[in-house]
C-alpha cells in the first residue's frame, strides 16, 4: 500500500511539474508562469494536481480545442498521460490487488485537497474549474469532489486491472 502510494503520489506530482515546465517552454510563457506561482504560491498546488480535478473527456475536449494555446493543449494531453501513469503504477507497485487501490485512493484523496487548497487561495482557479467566474467557492468545492471521487474509482479500476495482470503474471 505504500509503495503504491508513494510511488504514483511521486510520479503524478514530478510529472505535472515537468510537463508544465516543458509545455510552456515550448511558446515562451514558463516566465509568466512562475511569475504567478511566485505571486501566489499555491498555484503551484492546482498546477500539481490539476487533472484530478477534470473529468478525462474534458480534458480530451480541451486537447481538440482551438481556444487554447499550443503550448496548453500539450500541457493537457500531458498531464492525461500523468494521472493514466499514475494509476498504471499503484498497480504495479501495490503487490496486491488491495494494497495497488488504496495506496490509489489515498493518493487521489491528497491531489482532491491539494486542487481544494489551491481554490481557497488563488484567483482564477474557480473560474478554470467551473467555466465561470461567478461561482461560489462552495460550489466549485462540490465540483472538485465529485471530479476527485470519479477519477479516484475511474483510474482505481485501471489499478485494480493492472495489479490484477501482474498478480497472475507472478510465477509461484
Amino acid at each position: 500500500m505504500s509503495l503504491a502510494f508513494g510511488f504514483s503520489l511521486l510520479f503524478i506530482l514530478l510529472m505535472n511539474f515537468l510537463f508544465f515546465i516543458i509545455a510552456y517552454s515550448t511558446d515562451g510563457t514558463i516566465n509568466a508562469q512562475f511569475n504567478a506561482i511566485a505571486e501566489n504560491p499555491y498555484y503551484l498546488c492546482y498546477i500539481l494536481a490539476q487533472p484530478m480535478g477534470h473529468f478525462p473527456w474534458d480534458i480530451v475536449g480541451w486537447i481538440n480545442s482551438t481556444t487554447y494555446t499550443d503550448a496548453d493543449n500539450l500541457r493537457f494531453g500531458l498531464m492525461l498521460l500523468t494521472i493514466i501513469g499514475g494509476a498504471i503504477i499503484a498497480g504495479l507497485a501495490g503487490g496486491s490487488i488491495k494494497n495497488a487501490v488504496i495506496g490509489w485512493v489515498i493518493t487521489g484523496i491528497i491531489l482532491v485537497v491539494l486542487i481544494a487548497i489551491s481554490v481557497y487561495n488563488v484567483d482564477g482557479v474557480i473560474t478554470i474549474i467551473t467555466g465561470s467566474s461567478s461561482t461560489s467557492v462552495e460550489e466549485t468545492m462540490v465540483w472538485v469532489v465529485l471530479r476527485g471521487v470519479f477519477n479516484i474509482i475511474l483510474y482505481g479500476l485501471l489499478t485494480a486491472l493492472v495489479a490484477l495482470v501482474v498478480g497472475k503474471s507472478k510465477s509461484y
